[in-house]
């Protein structure tokens, strides 16, 4: 069976395509995992070195802030090359794949989803600098040779293409989701001194400005379905406290909550168009608004 095309690779392809082609060398990754630690390691780390309680919501605000690299793993094929060079040597087709901890760019993260999506990469940490893939048969060189390896410098020059050559690439979007992420050992252990140093006895973590009141969830709520359940119910509160009416009028309130969340750029998976009254109003189901 050969590998999936790039035409055919949809968003969320990162593990299945890194699984064919290197079935996730998860040793490797285990030698290296130790600097670096999961979303849920992280904040209790922070928390037992402050003492004060660390949420993943603060956690991922640092992150989106860029107090801290939020990373992933990342074992497979990044992008395809198509070059159409006279010698059949430099011709053909070629994969470039990674093996290494890639960060998650701070316009990617929210710290009301629970995935990451986004269409380039930035190493972190290279577990190897670079490989040679072997194409499918088709893509073969003259009397079998290897296709050349794609060092890092050249890929990120090559990234957004190179008209010149005659280059054509296919870049893989990633969508990463918040169990998969980790965090360098080094950057929590750098924000601890570095508050230290600026005579602040804790980290600000836990009392950001940047902190949205209708992200943190009531406790009293049934755990949300999507990750927009929490700012649609808490919206929906202040709106009940404005007018009482609105607990009769659903659809009225629905419609208004929608509006609330486009003005804090809360919109649909593709992040363009706004939420409809009918989708939010799933949101209220066994939850008490005033």
């Amino acid at each position: 069976m050969p590998p999936p095309s790039f035409d055919q690779a949809k968003s969320g392809d990162l593990h299945r395509l890194g699984w064919y082609f290197m079935k996730a060398s998860q040793g490797v990754r285990m030698d290296n995992f130790g600097n670096y630690l999961t979303i849920k390691q992280a904040k209790n780390f922070l928390s037992e070195r402050i003492n004060s309680k660390v949420s993943k919501l603060n956690l991922l605000e640092m992150a989106a802030r860029g107090d801290i690299r939020l990373c992933a793993w990342f074992d497979g094929i990044v992008a395809e090359f198509k070059r159409h060079y006279p010698d059949p040597i430099r011709a053909g087709v070629f994969q470039v794949k990674l093996k290494c901890y890639v960060r998650i760019p701070e316009h990617a993260i929210s710290p009301i989803s629970n995935t990451f999506s986004f269409e380039s990469i930035e190493p972190v940490e290279v577990i190897h600098p670079y490989e040679t893939y072997r194409a499918p048969k088709e893509y073969q060189l003259p009397n079998n040779q290897p296709l050349p390896g794609v060092e890092p410098d050249h890929f990120w020059a090559a990234y957004s293409g190179n008209a010149g050559t005659g280059e054509k690439i296919k870049c893989v979007k990633y969508e990463i989701n918040s169990t998969e992420a980790v965090t360098p050992k080094e950057d929590l252990l750098n924000l601890i001194e570095k508050n230290k140093n600026t005579g602040q006895s804790e980290p600000q973590v836990t009392k950001s400005e940047n902190i949205k009141p209708w992200l943190e969830p009531d406790p009293k709520d049934p755990k949300p379905a999507q990750d927009w359940y929490t700012p649609a119910r808490y919206f929906a509160r202040q709106l009940v406290r404005e007018d009482s009416t609105l607990l009769i009028k659903r659809k009225l309130l629905a419609q208004k909550v929608a509006q609330s969340l486009s003005n804090v750029n809360i919109y649909k998976r593709g992040k363009k168009l706004p939420l409809s009254y009918t989708t939010i109003l799933k949101s209220f189901s066994n939850v008490s608004l005033g």
